[in-house]
């Protein structure tokens, strides 16, 4: 902090006050459902054959992920290896398990293959349609905010989406199944056991709540003074005939350290 205020120090403020860019501020809003459900949208196009598609292979490897454990442990070591000491009948159960690693392989195979292309295409048409949609704003729009600053909202901004759409939809998808059959078989086991470990839900929900509205400043923080960065360099590189004919090249080089920090 010490050697970042030093080197603030030396700028001119002239030259900090000559660089004038969009102000945006970090939003403390809650979370808002509606703009979820409109993000959703863009999934309608691939209901019928992506989006159905990712979800039975999330069901065919959380069901065998599920399964494997209670065939190891209650129909393995129980029954064929402590009670009947049947080699026949393990060997059996050996084979179901390796079929079910070989179903699983195949099925995430898919799954990474399909999600990834319903991410890349939802993420094509939204930006297109920001696109489409910068098209036709009004002049004072552009005049109040840089090119650097649009072309991050249109850019960075749709590329941090794409991962909620290739894996992150899925994954919370796949997690949920996956808790809620563990919970179930937690309960037909040792329903005492269970409660015991459910107790710490509420703190580890308390925490991550905590957690992700500190994240979330953080990104959004990050987001901005990337904008910011950006919005320089995208003008910099556009005016460098304007900033040679003027000598101003330290001044552009001193700020864009300055903004670095």
């Amino acid at each position: 902090m010490r050697q970042r205020w030093k080197r603030q120090k030396k700028i001119n403020p002239l030259v900090l006050e000559r660089f004038r860019y969009s102000s945006e501020q970090l939003i403390d809003k809650p979370f808002n459902w509606k703009q979820m459900g409109r993000l959703f949208e863009y999934l309608k196009p691939y209901s019928k054959n992506l989006l159905p598609a990712s979800i039975i292979t999330v069901l065919i490897t959380t069901a065998v992920r599920l399964i494997i454990p209670i065939l190891i442990g209650v129909y393995a070591l129980d029954k064929a290896i402590k009670q009947e000491k049947n080699l026949s009948y393990l060997m059996w159960i050996v084979a179901i398990i390796a079929f079910l690693f070989v179903v699983s392989y195949v099925a995430n195979i898919y799954r990474i293959k399909w999600s990834n292309e319903l991410g890349q295409k939802v993420i094509y048409d939204l930006r297109k349609h920001v696109f489409t949609h910068v098209q036709g704003l009004s002049h004072s729009f552009f005049d109040q905010r840089s090119a650097g600053s649009i072309l991050v909202r249109i850019m960075n901004d749709t590329n941090s989406l794409q991962d909620l759409f290739t894996n992150g939809v899925i994954n919370i998808f796949m997690d949920m199944l996956m808790l809620a059959g563990v919970i179930v078989i937690l309960f037909t086991l040792s329903p005492e056991l269970t409660l015991a470990v459910l107790v710490i839900l509420p703190l580890m929900f308390l925490i991550s709540t905590t957690l992700r509205k500190s994240i979330r400043r953080s990104w959004q923080f990050m987001r901005i003074k990337q904008s910011k960065l950006n919005s320089h360099l995208n003008e910099s590189i556009q005016g460098i005939r304007v900033t040679q004919s003027f000598t101003q090249e330290k001044e552009n080089m001193a700020f864009f350290r300055w903004r670095q920090l």
